[in-house]
């Protein structure tokens, strides 16, 4: 599976091998993804990636990341053939702000 680009089932198997070592547990054990969610608090890299994309795109908007990612991310109402879809026509707080 890939998930913005990432192949992500690789990193999922270094993931999985990281919580059986700390978790001192078997390969192929019932409770490693119970394990690996409640006592190390982690999340699945499919997951995990689209909450890293989540939280950046925030920063954007807010204006909380550099200047590189803020030019980046552009609002639909700025983009030309995009004025007229609904999401166009909702105030963020980084437009009011300005």
């Amino acid at each position: 599976m890939t998930l913005a680009g990432v192949p992500t089932d690789k990193l999922q198997r270094v993931m999985n091998g990281a919580a059986r070592v700390l978790t001192n547990m078997r390969k192929f054990h019932r409770g490693m993804t119970h394990a690996r969610r409640h006592d190390l608090h982690w999340l699945d890299v499919p997951d995990r990636v689209k909450y890293r994309l989540c939280v950046t795109v925030y920063k954007c908007l807010h204006g909380m990341s550099p200047q590189y990612y803020s030019d980046l991310c552009t609002p639909v109402a700025e983009v030309p053939g995009r004025q007229r879809l609904r999401s166009a026509d909702r105030v963020t707080a980084a437009d009011t702000s300005v």
